[in-house]
């Protein structure tokens, strides 16, 4: 039996963020690997044409997202004590989103590990190496899988600051978010527990919210997508355009 306290967040804004995470990383390795490395090549891109290029960035993203669901459910597995029967997969297709779900609650630190570790794997790591390679193709591609772990990140701060050492850490099976949690009658004296209801009308809130934005900016949302594809493809170009000149 457990005492428990739900975290919620809002999805729109992670998906906010997300974007912002990608701008941020894509430009900043991309001026690294213009102006910071010694080992500009011509393997600034992949196939030498910019529309296959792209073709190939969007095929590793999609993979790369899968491997990103992988390495959760690996993680929380070797890590954090789950069995396999402990983990589901999704898809949430209106949020665009796919989710690993681990039912075994874990202690702060394992849990810490299975937010942070995919994003290291599949994101940080490699865009080191893409960096170092000068390949504007895979910067794009992991800058992608990097913003993509927003939700992540928005959740690895918050446990790492409002959640004690003793906690104990339960995923949340519907939304993004986790619960705090404490077995009956170890909770601190302050600890106050989340009830049915609130966690209820919680998830109602954050539910219209998210519908009211979408039906609000939906036409935004398409502009925003269509002039994003043509900036990658605009900034692939004119990036092997520069390298080339260097």
């Amino acid at each position: 039996m457990y005492r428990k306290q739900v975290r919620l967040f809002n999805l729109q804004k992670i998906n906010t963020l997300s974007m912002a995470i990608f701008i941020i990383v894509f430009i900043a390795s991309s001026m690294i690997n213009i102006f910071a490395t010694d080992n500009i090549q011509q393997g600034y891109t992949v196939t030498g044409r910019v529309w296959l290029d792209v073709l190939i960035a969007v095929l590793l993203l999609v993979v790369g997202l899968f491997v990103h669901e992988g390495l959760h459910a690996l993680t929380a597995i070797c890590v954090g004590g789950n069995k396999k029967s402990d983990i589901k997969f999704g898809i949430k297709l209106k949020q665009g989103i796919l989710y690993c779900h681990a039912s075994k609650p874990m202690e702060k630190s394992k849990y810490l590990a299975t937010l942070i570790v995919p994003v290291i794997l599949t994101g940080i790591i490699p865009m080191i190496f893409s960096i170092i390679w000068a390949n504007a193709v895979f910067i794009a591609t992991f800058a992608f899988l990097i913003a993509g772990g927003a939700g992540d990140f928005v959740m690895f701060f918050d446990v790492l600051k409002n959640c004690e050492k003793e906690a104990l850490i339960i995923d949340h099976e519907n939304t993004v978010g986790y619960y705090k949690a404490y077995e009956d009658g170890k909770q601190p004296q302050d600890f106050m527990e989340t009830t049915e209801e609130d966690e209820q009308k919680a998830l109602n809130d954050i539910y219209n919210q998210n519908v009211a934005f979408s039906k609000k900016t939906t036409w935004v949302k398409i502009v925003a997508i269509v002039l994003f594809v043509i900036l990658i493809i605009v900034a692939l170009y004119f990036i092997a355009k520069i390298i080339r000149l260097v």
